[in-house]
């Protein structure tokens, strides 16, 4: 695989030229940006694959759904609809909406949930449809250049640190290292223990200027529930304990949480799907037969991944638990801080 991609090397010069062109025509206005009288934060990358950008959103829906009227906004990815879409639909199912945006749902109902391919034709449906909303958070918007978001935030992964990747199809970014520059704030995902020298390390590496914030966030799991009944367990040892592990995942990135499982126990089977995956009869059939003769079992997946499995027709006589995956912040209260501040000062804006 490494070999193929220096064979593409030059493919990965004529990407580069293409994307540092098309952000110098939106910087210098040659393409047209559209901006809303209303808040909105946009989370997104500059590296394929998973740095938290789902998560990170729900985050802040959390901090923000009781003193905002939060609406989300994504493509939807992989969904089997066009056109713009929200939850106040009568029917949502992933094949609807797309997996995250129908999990962001699930767990925040009384949020808007929408996906729109056009950013900017998804936030202008959102404010005709639903005036009441006052924010609005954008899910992986960071080349939509198109719509010109009031804060801008972008998910770098610790263990992928950008400086040491070229763009795509040689490497793994979307854009060059330069629009780390369009960035409000820079959120380091998915760090161990980190210190003030690694802190400043990292600040000097993505060359961020003085008005740029830096946070730092690692990946949490929270208290596993069941599937199906939804009632939540205290331990996850005791849970595992003396158990033939099944770990389901569909994930851009599943080493963490394999390795989180495999801590406490080493009965473990992974059944590993790429990112974004339709489970099939088939696959759900491959699982239940993994489930047969074996008198003490536990399968474990993500909430993600659960909702698919659900739909796909896993059974619920099944002994099936979720853990959530969740950031948390080296230091929270300063990028909550940031984000009040932000909205506090376009409210004043506004009104």
């Amino acid at each position: 695989m490494r070999i193929i991609r220096y064979v593409l090397f030059p493919f990965s010069c004529i990407y580069w030229c293409i994307t540092y062109i098309r952000n110098v025509m939106f910087d210098k206005g040659i393409i047209s940006q559209s901006a809303f009288p209303i808040p909105i934060i946009s989370f997104g990358n500059i590296t394929v694959g998973g740095t938290g950008k789902t998560p990170h959103t729900q985050y802040l829906i959390s901090k923000l759904q009781h003193t905002h009227s939060v609406a989300t906004l994504s493509r939807g990815y992989k969904r089997k609809t066009k056109g713009y879409v929200d939850t106040t639909q009568t029917e949502i199912t992933p094949q609807i909406i797309g997996d995250e945006a129908f999990m962001t749902h699930k767990n925040f109902p009384n949020c808007i949930v929408a996906v729109c391919e056009k950013r900017v034709v998804g936030v202008q449906s959102i404010l005709t449809k639903h005036p009441h909303i006052n924010c609005i958070i954008l899910d992986d918007a960071f080349q939509h250049r198109h719509i010109l978001p009031g804060y801008q935030i972008l998910l770098v992964d610790y263990t992928r640190p950008i400086w040491n990747d070229f763009v795509f199809p040689t490497g793994n970014l979307r854009e060059g290292t330069y629009a780390v520059a369009r960035a409000h704030a820079v959120i380091v995902t998915k760090c161990p223990f980190i210190t003030d020298d690694i802190k400043k390390m990292w600040r000097k590496k993505l060359r961020l200027q003085a008005h740029q914030k830096l946070f730092f966030s690692s990946i949490s799991y929270g208290k596993p529930y069941a599937m199906f009944s939804k009632k939540h367990v205290d331990s996850l040892s005791k849970l595992l304990e003396n158990k033939h592990v099944i770990l389901i995942t569909g994930l851009a990135r599943a080493d963490s949480l394999y390795q989180y499982i495999q801590t406490y126990t080493a009965n473990l089977v992974h059944f590993e799907y790429p990112d974004h995956y339709e489970y099939t009869t088939t696959d759900i059939a491959d699982i239940v037969n993994a489930t047969k003769n074996i008198s003490e079992y536990v399968i474990v997946t993500t909430e993600k991944d659960m909702h698919k499995l659900h739909f796909a027709g896993l059974p619920d006589t099944v002994n099936g638990y979720v853990i959530p995956i969740e950031p948390t912040f080296d230091d929270e209260s300063a990028f909550l801080q940031e984000i009040t501040n932000y909205l506090s000062q376009n409210s004043l804006k506004n009104q």
